[in-house]
């Protein structure tokens, strides 16, 4: 038995905005349709709280590249239901965006051959994003709060050292917790 007929439910009838208006998306459980100027659904997701996910959506920013792209909402009142309700229309309507796959692609961390510490995660600044940034590592993507000069002296030491950000910044904390280990650390400023 299904919890919902797909072919019941049309999107293009649902209540909607325009992505620029997404503030003024209901704060309510539901599934989301992102349509396009020519009505096709391009992507289907869940949010417990609609309004609230669109504040900051993975998204954003190449939806609106894309221009004209409306948000339609099913409201759904048992946020439970929602895997499963999203599993069924995503199968049903196929759509483009849900069909990207996040690839994987492994690298070596260190030059010693080694992926990882051991007990760490041999992934970490490995994953990537198709059709988002990229070949660029989704750690290496990560918003940091470094005043313009450190971001020039990190740059500058990742091209002598031949390594990456990620990379850099493991290995001083590794050193850090060593030198903490034995007593050596400096005092760790905010």
């Amino acid at each position: 038995m299904s919890l919902i007929a797909p072919s019941a439910v049309n999107p293009l009838t649902l209540p909607s905005v325009a992505l620029e208006k997404r503030s003024e998306l209901p704060v309510t459980a539901g599934i989301y349709f992102v349509l396009s100027d020519t009505d096709e659904i391009l992507y289907i997701s869940r949010s417990k709280n609609l309004a609230q996910r669109w504040l900051a959506h993975h998204r954003h920013k190449q939806l609106e590249q894309m221009g004209n792209v409306r948000l339609a909402w099913l409201e759904v009142s048992d946020a439970a239901l929602l895997p499963a309700v999203e599993k069924v229309l995503i199968q049903y309507f196929k759509p483009q965006l849900n069909q990207q796959l996040v690839r994987i692609r492994k690298l070596p961390i260190n030059k010693g051959g080694s992926t990882g510490r051991p007990g760490g995660n041999p992934d970490f600044g490995t994953k990537y994003k198709a059709n988002k940034y990229g070949d660029k590592a989704l750690s290496e993507m990560i918003v940091t709060r470094v005043d313009l000069d450190t971001k020039t002296q990190l740059k500058e030491i990742v091209e002598q050292k031949n390594c990456t950000i990620p990379e850099l910044v493991r290995a001083a904390i590794e050193q850090y917790l060593s030198d903490s280990r034995s007593g050596s650390a400096g005092h760790f400023n905010r």
